[in-house]
C-alpha cells in the first residue's frame, strides 16, 4: 500500500510538471505574439498615414522638397524638346502628370538638377486601408484594384507593367531648383502595356538619390485623390 501512494505522489508530481510547463509555453507564445500583433497594427497605422495623393503636398528627402501632383491624363500623343530645344511629337500611349516642385528656403542641400531618373511610374502601392474606405472613395469607383485580404487590407493594382522612368524631355530635365524656388512642369511615361491614368491605380515616385535610405528616401503619391476616410 505504501509503494501504491508513492507511485501516485510520483504521478501527480509529474501531472504538475506537465501542468507548468504547458502554462508558461502558453504565456511565452503570447509574450512573444504580443509585440508581433502590435508591430503590425503600428506599421500599418503608419503606412496609412505617410501615403501622399494626388494634390497634397508631399514632403521629399526629409521635407527639403515639397512635390505636388496638380493633374494626371492619359494621352495619344506628347510633344517632347530635345536638348537642342526642338520639339518632336510622340504617338503612342502616355500617362502624364503635372507637378509643382520645391526646395525648401531653409534647406541646406546644394541645388538639384532634374532628371528623367527622378520620376517613376509604379503599378502598386504600400497602402493598407480598410476595403469600405475604398469602396466609397470618391472617383475610385471605377478604378481596377484588388484587396490583399491577408495583410490587413492591402490595396494593390491590378494593372501589371514594370516600373518606367520618365521620357527625357527638356522642357524639365537640366532644370535646377535651390532653396526657396519652385517649378511647375509635366513629366511623361511611355505605356506601351495600354494602360491609362484614369482606369487603373498608379504611384508616382520621386526620388532625387536613386537608390538611398534615410533623409535621401523616396516619396510615393498615389494618382487618385484622398479617400475622404483618410
Amino acid at each position: 500500500m505504501k509503494q501504491f501512494f508513492l507511485d501516485l505522489w510520483t504521478l501527480h508530481g509529474l501531472i504538475g510538471k506537465v501542468c507548468d510547463l504547458f502554462l508558461v509555453t502558453i504565456f511565452l507564445v503570447a509574450l512573444i505574439g504580443i509585440p508581433f500583433g502590435i508591430t503590425h497594427f503600428l506599421i500599418r497605422d503608419a503606412v496609412v498615414g505617410t501615403n501622399y495623393f494626388l494634390g497634397e503636398s508631399a514632403p521629399l528627402h526629409d521635407a527639403n522638397y515639397l512635390v505636388r501632383v496638380l493633374e494626371v491624363w492619359s494621352s495619344s500623343s506628347v510633344a517632347i524638346i530635345s536638348k537642342d530645344g526642338s520639339f518632336a511629337v510622340k504617338e503612342g500611349n502616355f500617362v502624364n502628370a503635372k507637378l509643382r516642385v520645391g526646395q525648401n528656403a531653409e534647406s541646406m542641400l546644394k541645388d538639384h538638377e532634374f532628371d528623367c531618373d527622378d520620376f517613376k511610374l509604379k503599378d502598386h502601392t504600400g497602402m493598407y486601408v480598410p476595403m469600405g474606405d475604398i469602396l466609397e472613395a470618391v472617383g475610385w469607383d471605377g478604378i481596377d484594384i484588388h484587396f490583399d485580404e491577408s495583410a490587413g487590407g492591402h490595396v494593390m493594382s491590378s494593372a501589371d507593367f514594370p516600373t518606367k522612368k520618365a521620357i527625357k524631355d527638356y522642357s524639365f530635365v537640366g532644370t535646377k531648383v535651390g532653396a526657396g524656388e519652385a517649378f511647375s512642369f509635366s513629366v511623361s511615361f511611355a505605356m506601351e502595356e495600354g494602360y491609362q491614368v484614369e482606369d487603373e491605380l498608379m504611384v508616382l515616385e520621386c526620388d532625387f538619390y536613386i537608390g538611398s535610405i534615410g533623409y535621401k528616401q523616396g516619396t510615393d503619391i498615389v494618382l487618385l485623390p484622398r479617400p475622404a476616410s483618410l
